[in-house]
């Protein structure tokens, strides 16, 4: 391959899940791996929590099965196995009938891959982390889905991490995740929602993109260049050991 071939590859992988600047697009989502539900809701006359966890009584955070998947990106960071965790509080769980939106949920997340998953010279578990606040638990009394939003251009906080992706260029960021499978269906006790276990599955939105961690055209090239030097020195040896 020549090296200007080389450099529109290299470019082409650094592009990877690039799109217009002015485009808020879905870069990453995730699904469970597991029939078991994977978040409980604990809800109390005070602060309530939002975790991850396969317990029916658990009251802390731990990590549960989901598949994840980068958009755009290469065939290693497709329907990634890996561990979901999210500790997550919310102020008041107060509501009446109907439908219900808990605002200022506050917590992170993580997903953390099974195995250390290796992108060109890129190696790592971090699939994607991060932090948010001014979330809301949305639902309806009575119903069996919901779900949990936040975005940024409506005045909610969200950062990401991750050892794959770029997050310098982005300017607004969503996120939004499922509930299914409510036990029970929603309902209240107390004048406040009741607690519940669900099924989460969701999806992280960006405007752009971000960039996937790779080696710029420049490193590629320069990676190139000294392949070749490389070539051309073993060549000369072989001819001086021939002659």
């Amino acid at each position: 391959m020549s090296m200007f071939k080389s450099l529109a590859v290299a470019s082409l992988v650094a592009a990877g899940i690039a799109t217009p600047a002015s485009a808020v697009v879905t870069f990453a989502s995730f699904s469970s791996a597991t029939q078991t539900r994977n978040v409980r809701f604990v809800s109390t006359a005070g602060t309530s929590s939002f975790i991850t966890t396969l317990s029916n009584s658990a009251t802390s955070a731990s990590g549960v099965p989901v598949v994840f998947s980068i958009a755009g990106a290469p065939p290693v960071l497709q329907g990634v196995q890996s561990l979901l965790t999210i500790n997550a509080t919310i102020p008041s769980a107060s509501g009446g009938a109907g439908a219900f939106s808990l605002a200022n949920m506050t917590g992170t997340f993580s997903i953390i891959s099974n195995a250390a998953v290796t992108l060109g010279s890129i190696t790592g578990t971090n699939l994607l982390s991060g932090t948010f606040g001014g979330a809301s638990l949305n639902g309806e009394i009575g119903g069996g889905t919901g779900g949990v939003t936040a975005s940024t251009v409506g005045g909610s906080t969200i950062s990401f991490t991750s050892d794959f992706l770029a997050f310098s260029d982005i300017v607004a960021s969503d996120l939004s995740w499922a509930l299914s499978a409510v036990n029970n269906a929603f309902g209240n006790s107390a004048g406040r929602l009741r607690g519940f276990r669900a099924t989460l599955g969701g999806q992280f939105s960006s405007e752009p993109a971000p960039r996937l961690l790779v080696p710029e055209p420049a490193t590629w090239a320069m990676l190139v260049l000294g392949f070749g030097l490389v070539g051309v020195s073993v060549r000369r040896r072989r001819n001086v050991v021939v002659a």
